[in-house]
C-alpha cells in the first residue's frame, strides 16, 4: 500500500513469548549439479523455469518482537541468448545489507561445469531512488542452467502476495506460509492456481502450502490485463487466537483507520483550513460542484502532492506547497466538510494489476485514493493532475472500492464502509470525433483541407493535460502531430485550440483541435486519372494480428467511439469511381462494438461518414475472434483508395 497503515502491536504480541527458529535458515540446495532434462516441447521455450520455491515465515524473537523471513529458490534452464542476458544479473531489494542473511547462486554449462557466487560477490546500488544488492552471475551459457537462493529478513507486513505465472514455463512451484501457532493467516489463490492446503506436521506453528506442479506461459498481449490476468496467491492475517476468535483486519477495521488518518486533524490543521476557505471565497460560490471545482483548482494548481506514508500538518503544507497523499485528503475533506458538501472516501486499486476482492480482504488491495460525492454521483480523484471532479483514472472504473463515510452519533462521529463498484463510464462520454473537409481543387496535385478533431471524455484527458502543461513549443509540436494524423508530408497552417485551460474549468468540455492542413502524398497521378487516398485522411489504424491462439480475455482501458465526417469537393469533370468501397459494417453479433461506414454523392461532393465504437470493457475469449474483425475493419477503410476519373 502506498500508505503504511499503523497497527498496534498489542493485537500480535503473544500472552507468553516463545523464541522461535527460522525453518529455512539452513536450507542448501541439491549436491547434484548436472543440467536437467527437459520434456517434450520444452526445449522451443527460451528459458524453463525449473524451479520456483517462496517460503514466508513469521517468529517471535526473544523479545517477543514479530518478525518476518523470506525465502526464494529458483532453478532456471535457459535455451536462448536472450534469456542468457536477462538473468545475468540478480537483483535484490535490500535497503540494509545485513537484512541478506543468506544467497548462493551457481552456473552450470551444458557439461556440467559449475561456477558459485556468494553473498561476498554482491554489490549495493542505488537504482531510481531504490536500494538494491546485486549479483553478476557468471558462466551462464545458452543450454545451461542458473540456480539460486536467498533468505532475507523484511518488515512485518501481514498481507503480501505471490506472482508465480511468467512467459515461461513454470515447475515444481511451492507457496509455504509459517506463522506461530496464534497468528492464523489465510490465503487466496487466483488465476487458476491450486488453494494452498493446511500442513499439520508442525505442532508449534501453523504451515499453510499450495502448489502447482506446471505453469504455462503468459505472454502478453494487445488489450489484456496481463498482470491481472497472472497466477498468484494473496495472503493476510486473519486472527490473533490469543485476543480471541474473531477476524482481525477486516474491511471494517481498514475503513477505520483511513478514516481516522484522514480526519487526525486538531485544532492547527482546522484553522489552516478555515484561513484557506476564506482566502479562496468559497462562501461566496453558490453552486455546490463549483465549490468542489474551486477546492481541486486550489490544490492542484498550488501544491505537488508527493507519496508518502506521514501525514504533515496543513500549516507547513501550505505554506511549502508540498504535501503527501492523506495531508491533501485532509485538506480536501476539511474544505468540503466546511462547504456543507457530503463526500466518501473510495480506496481501490489498479484493476489492470488486480481486481478488487471484496470476498478477501487482504489491505493489498487498497492502493488508489478518490473522493466520491454521493449527491451528484460523481468521483474526484485527489492526487492525480490530468483528471478534474467528475472523471478519475480509468484503471480505477468497473472496479470495486472500500466506500468510507462518517456517521455522526450525538457528538461522536465514527466510520460507515461498504464494498460497492465504481461504475463504468458509458462510452458516449469518450469520444476522438473528426470533421474534415476536403477540396481536391483542379485537380491539383495535393490535398488540402480543414480538420476539426473533437475529444471528450478520457480521450481528451490523454490530450488535454499533456497541451495544458506544455510551454509554448511543446504545445505547437503536440497540436501538429494530433492534426497530421501521421500524415508524413502534411503541413499544418492556422492551428486553433480550445478548452484546454484544466484552471479555469475547461476539464469537462469539449476539448478542440483544429487546422488546414496540406499533403501531396495523399495524391498520386496515373495516366489522366488521380489516385486519392482518402482513408489515410484519418490517420494510422492499428492492425490487430495474432498467430497464437488468444490466451487472455479483451481488457478495453475504458469504452470510447470514434465519429469521423468527411465531405470531399470532386473538382469539376470529374468523377469519382471505387467509392462503393466506402461502404463498411462490421459489427460484433451482441452489438457492442463495431465499425460502419456510409456515404453519398450529390453532384460533386462526396460525404463521407465512418462510426466506431466500442461498448463493452471486457470481452471472452472466445469472442476476440469478433473483436479482432472491428479494430481491423478501421485499418481496412485506412486503405482505400478512390479513382478521380474524368468525364
Amino acid at each position: 500500500m502506498k500508505t503504511r497503515l499503523i497497527l498496534f502491536i498489542s493485537l500480535l504480541t503473544p500472552l507468553v513469548v516463545f523464541s522461535q527458529s527460522i525453518e529455512y535458515r539452513n536450507y542448501d540446495w541439491e549436491s547434484n549439479t548436472s543440467v536437467h532434462k527437459l520434456c517434450t516441447g520444452e526445449e522451443k521455450e527460451q528459458a524453463v523455469v525449473l524451479k520456483d520455491l517462496r517460503a514466508i515465515e513469521y517468529i517471535y524473537n526473544k523479545d517477543g518482537d514479530l518478525e518476518k523471513y523470506y525465502t526464494r529458490h529458483r532453478i532456471v534452464h535457459l535455451n536462448e541468448d536472450n534469456a542468457v542476458k536477462s538473468h545475468n544479473r540478480i537483483y535484490l531489494p535490500v535497503n540494509d545489507p545485513g537484512n541478506l542473511l543468506t544467497i548462493k547462486a551457481r552456473s552450470v554449462t551444458k557439461e556440467g561445469k559449475v561456477t558459485e557466487m556468494f553473498k561476498g560477490n554482491m554489490k549495493q546500488i542505488n537504482e531510481d531512488g531504490s536500494e538494491y544488492l546485486i549479483l553478476a552471475v557468471e558462466g551462464l551459457e545458452k543450454g545451461g542452467e542458473l540456480e539460486y537462493y536467498y533468505t532475507m529478513k523484511l518488515s512485518p507486513g501481514y498481507f503480501g502476495t505471490e506472482t508465480f505465472q511468467s512467459g515461461s514455463i513454470t515447475k515444481n512451484t511451492e507457496l509455504v506460509l509459517i506463522s506461530p501457532r496464534n497468528l492464523v493467516f489465510e490465503t487466496r489463490s487466483y488465476n487458476k492456481f491450486p488453494e494452498a492446503k493446511e500442513d499439520t506436521s508442525f505442532s508449534m506453528k501453523n504451515v499453510l502450502r499450495a502448489r502447482a506442479d506446471s505453469i504455462p506461459p503468459l505472454e502478453e498481449e494487445k488489450y489484456s490485463a496481463y498482470k491481472a490476468s497472472l497466477m498468484r496467491v494473496d495472503y493476510k492475517l486473519a486472527k490473533n487466537t490469543t485476543k480471541g476468535s474473531f477476524r482481525v483486519l477486516t474491511w471494517t477495521d481498514a475503513g477505520k483507520i483511513y478514516y481516522n488518518l484522514v480526519h487526525d486533524n486538531g485544532k492547527d490543521n482546522a484553522k489552516a483550513a478555515g484561513k484557506l476557505y476564506e482566502k479562496l471565497r468559497l462562501g461566496n460560490i453558490n453552486a455546490p460542484e463549483d465549490r468542489i471545482r474551486e477546492i481541486e483548482n486550489y490544490i492542484k494548481s498550488n501544491i505537488n502532492i508527493q507519496k508518502g506514508s506521514v501525514a504533515q500538518p496543513l500549516e507547513q503544507v501550505l505554506k511549502n506547497h508540498i504535501g503527501n497523499e492523506i495531508s491533501v485528503l485532509t485538506l480536501f475533506a476539511l474544505l468540503l466538510e466546511k462547504c456543507g458538501i457530503k463526500y466518501e472516501l473510495a480506496i481501490t486499486c489498479d484493476r489492470t494489476e488486480r481486481v478488487f476482492d471484496e470476498d478477501f480482504d487482504t489491505w493489498d488491495d487498497l492502493d488508489e485514493y478518490l473522493l466520491y460525492f454521493p449527491d451528484y454521483r460523481k468521483y474526484l480523484s485527489s492526487s492525480n493532475y490530468s483528471y478534474r471532479y467528475g472523471l478519475i483514472p480509468y484503471t480505477l472504473t468497473n472496479n470495486k472500492a472500500l466506500f468510507v463515510k462518517e456517521v455522526s452519533i450525538g457528538d461522536t462521529r465514527s466510520a460507515l464502509t461498504s464494498i460497492r463498484l465504481i461504475p463504468p463510464v458509458p462510452a458516449e462520454i469518450s469520444y476522438d470525433n473528426l470533421d474534415i473537409s476536403v477540396d481536391l481543387g483542379a485537380p491539383a496535385e495535393q490535398a488540402r483541407f480543414h480538420v476539426k478533431r473533437s475529444m471528450n471524455g478520457y480521450s481528451a484527458a490523454n490530450v488535454r493535460p499533456l497541451y495544458f502543461y506544455s510551454n509554448d513549443e511543446n504545445k505547437k509540436d503536440l497540436a501538429e502531430n494530433v492534426l497530421k494524423m501521421g500524415i508524413t508530408d502534411a503541413r499544418l497552417e492556422n492551428p486553433a485550440v480550445q478548452n484546454f485551460n484544466l484552471a479555469a474549468g475547461d476539464a469537462g468540455k469539449e476539448f478542440i483541435m483544429e487546422g488546414d492542413i496540406s499533403s501531396e502524398s495523399l495524391i498520386e497521378k496515373t495516366n489522366d486519372a488521380y489516385l486519392f487516398k482518402i482513408g489515410e485522411i484519418i490517420g494510422p489504424q492499428e492492425e490487430l494480428y495474432q498467430e497464437k491462439p488468444r490466451q487472455n480475455p479483451v481488457n478495453l482501458t475504458y469504452t470510447h467511439s470514434y465519429l469521423r465526417t468527411i465531405s470531399v469537393k470532386i473538382p469539376d469533370g470529374y468523377t469519382a469511381r471505387g467509392a462503393e468501397k466506402l461502404s463498411m459494417s462490421v459489427v460484433m453479433p451482441d452489438s457492442s462494438s463495431g465499425f460502419i461506414s456510409t456515404y453519398t454523392l450529390k453532384g460533386n461532393e462526396l460525404l463521407v461518414s465512418a462510426r466506431e465504437y466500442y461498448g463493452k470493457y471486457d470481452y471472452p475469449v472466445d469472442q476476440f475472434a469478433g473483436f479482432r474483425k472491428v479494430i481491423n475493419a478501421a485499418a481496412d477503410f485506412n486503405k482505400i483508395v478512390i479513382v478521380l476519373e474524368k468525364k
